[in-house]
């Protein structure tokens, strides 16, 4: 039981580097709101992983075939959903909001935003799938050591964002309305280029 949920902990380590899309709104959302509120646009990347590491773990092969069958469909998705988060991002000019009260909407928003870009993502399934049979999980046959390489998992990549998170809320302090601009546009950017080159490898 415990080997099983050290693999997850260990596939989550090595899948779970905050890079990329995610990684540019649990910054944005750091150092605009906080600690807490880059931890739950993280949470929602977790989530995302999670659904992908369960469909692999417990070998469901009609959703597998679906996402692989439709993967080009679904990116394009994940593309648009991309591109509009980094227009929305790069046209916002407001100052730091410090209350949790007035973030609370923002918070829901980044939640579902990172889910989404987590989710429109099928070739997260195929690299569980590897990262399963590296490690020779395909054996596994209890549903209990199944149900703790996915919490393992999630656990693992959400450590990762909490880590990003907590730096990211370090720098708030040094953050005055021109310089949490500039930022703004700089991750609104990058969010505008990740979402063109998904679009152009969907193609291919």
């Amino acid at each position: 039981m415990l080997e099983a949920l050290g693999k997850g902990l260990l596939i989550g380590f090595m899948l779970g580097i905050p890079v990329g899309a995610v990684g540019a709104l649990t910054i944005q959302r750091s150092l605009k709101e906080g600690f807490a509120a880059g931890v739950i646009t993280g949470l929602g990347s977790s989530l995302a992983d999670c659904v992908y590491a369960f469909v692999g773990m417990f070998g469901l092969s009609l959703i597998t075939d679906f996402l692989t069958a439709w993967q080009r469909e679904i990116r394009f998705g994940g593309c648009l959903v991309i591109l509009v988060l980094g227009w929305r991002m790069g046209r916002k000019s407001e100052a730091l909001e410090m209350t949790a009260t007035s973030a609370s909407p923002s918070r829901r928003s980044g939640f579902l935003s990172a889910f989404l870009i987590g989710i429109t993502n099928p070739a997260a399934i195929l690299t569980f799938l590897f990262a399963f049979s590296y490690f020779g999980l395909g054996a596994v046959t209890s549903g209990a050591e199944a149900g703790l390489v996915v919490i393992g998992i999630g656990c693992r990549t959400l450590t990762w964002w909490c880590v990003l998170a907590a730096l990211a809320s370090g720098l708030r302090k040094q953050m005055n309305e021109e310089k949490y601009w500039l930022v703004n546009q700089v991750l609104a950017a990058l969010l505008l280029i990740l979402g063109v080159v998904i679009g152009i490898s969907a193609l291919y």
